[in-house]
């Protein structure tokens, strides 16, 4: 629940919580949630059938802000538009948003959340990021004089030796050429 995005325009507005002067909370550095989903006895028909809970079932239950005028809900994916303006498709079902859980017949879910306003240096679960990689730039170098050596058999096998194709040989000039290093791991 802590990795569910919450949507602002009023962040500035907002307090740290550990700057505000209150002592247990207030409007001014919590924002207050609550996930309420039940599945009755004979709800779902199949036994594989799964209700969905998503971000959509999350309701604001500060007193003082009204819901329509927060601005301060989780995020609810939608279906994105392509350059061509074809719909690109959404993992997730009915653009309902984030799946949550999945409740079978007779289970509840009921919890209460607050968000809070920070920053990545007081927590990492505060950071914009959650996963990142990165990969080396692949240095390949051709030992010209020794390709130069083989003859046209065995360069080929030299290129179909790469299971990534990043060589290609080029019959008509009897030479390799590098096409694809990024392919190469």
């Amino acid at each position: 629940m802590g990795q569910i995005p919450i949507v602002s325009d009023d962040t500035p507005n907002f307090k740290k919580y550990y700057e505000c002067t209150c002592e247990n909370g207030c409007d001014n550095c919590n924002i207050r949630y609550e996930l309420f989903v039940s599945v009755g006895d004979n709800e779902l028909q199949n036994n594989d059938e799964c209700k969905l809970v998503t971000v959509e079932n999350i309701r604001l239950v500060n007193e003082n802000i009204k819901p329509e005028n927060a601005h301060i809900l989780p995020y609810i994916h939608k279906t994105i538009q392509d350059d061509n303006n074809y719909d690109i498709k959404n993992d997730q079902q009915d653009n309902k948003g984030i799946v949550i859980m999945k409740l079978k017949n007779k289970h509840v879910l009921h919890a209460k959340c607050i968000a809070r306003k920070s920053i990545g240096k007081d927590h990492a679960k505060f950071n914009p990021t959650v996963a990142c990689s990165f990969k080396y730039i692949p240095k390949i170098k051709l030992i010209e004089d020794r390709i130069k050596r083989l003859n046209k058999s065995e360069k080929q096998s030299f290129v179909n030796s790469c299971p990534t194709n990043v060589f290609q040989f080029k019959e008509h000039y009897q030479s390799i050429e590098l096409i694809n290093p990024n392919n190469c791991t």
